[in-house]
C-alpha cells in the first residue's frame, strides 16, 4: 500500500475502519495462500512477512515442515537472516509509533476483523495445523477455538490498561498511573499449540 492513511497500522495517520478493510480487501489473504501454495513438485517456501509484504527470504537455511503422520515435507520455512529480523523490527517499531496513538475503538475493529477471518478460515486452518503438527482435526479445531479465545481477550485488553488514580494521599498531593505500550517485543509461538 502506498498511502500512508491507508497503511495499516505503520502510516503516519490512525487507521479508519475504511483502512483496515482495504488492507484485508487487496488480497492479503490471497497473497498468504500464495506464499503457501505451490504448482511443481518442489517443496514450497513460505515467505517471511515483513512491513505487510511477502518476502522471499535470502537466507540459505531452511527447516522442513514434516507431517508427522505420513513424513511428507509439507513446506519450508527459512532462518531468517540477521538483516531480514533487523527490517521486521524497524517495521515494528515504525507501526508501534502510531499503533499507540490508535484510538481503542479502531483496535478494537482491526481484532474483531482478524477474528472474522479466522473463523471464515478455520477449517483450513485446522487442516494445514492437522498436517503440521500431527494433531486430529478436532484438537486442531480446538487450538483454532483457543486463538480465538485470544483475539477476542485483545479486543478488550484497552479497558484493562487504564492507569489508576489516588486522591490526596498526603496533603495536597494526588498520585496517578498511566499505562502505556512499551515498544516492539518478541513473541514465541508454542509449538504444540501454533494458532494459540
Amino acid at each position: 500500500m502506498t498511502n500512508s492513511k491507508t497503511r495499516l497500522p505503520g502510516g503516519h495517520d490512525h487507521p479508519s475502519a475504511q483502512a483496515v478493510d482495504a488492507w484485508f480487501a487487496e488480497g492479503r489473504i490471497a497473497e498468504m495462500n500464495a506464499s503457501l501454495n505451490h504448482t511443481t513438485t518442489s517443496i514450497a517456501r513460505v515467505k517471511l512477512l515483513i512491513n505487510g509484504e511477502w518476502t522471499d527470504s535470502q537466507s540459505s537455511e531452511w527447516q522442513d515442515i514434516v507431517n508427522p503422520a505420513t513424513q511428507e515435507i509439507l513446506a519450508q520455512v527459512p532462518f531468517a537472516t540477521a538483516s531480514e529480523v533487523d527490517a521486521a523490527v524497524a517495521a515494528a517499531h515504525a507501526a508501534y509509533l502510531t499503533w499507540r496513538e490508535t484510538p481503542i475503538g479502531v483496535r478494537m475493529r482491526i481484532m474483531l476483523k482478524l477474528q472474522a477471518l479466522i473463523r471464515e478460515h478455520s477449517k483450513r486452518i485446522a487442516a494445514v495445523l492437522s498436517a503440521e503438527q500431527g494433531k486430529t482435526l478436532a484438537d486442531a479445531e480446538g487450538d483454532i477455538f483457543r486463538g480465538l479465545e485470544v483475539v477476542e481477550h485483545a479486543c478488550s485488553i484497552g479497558t484493562l490498561q487504564m492507569g489508576e488514580f489516588a486522591e490526596n494521599v498526603a496533603s495536597g498531593v494526588d498520585t496517578y498511573t498511566l499505562r502505556q505500550p512499551i515498544g516492539v517485543c518478541a513473541g514465541i509461538t508454542p509449538f504444540n499449540f501454533p494458532a494459540m
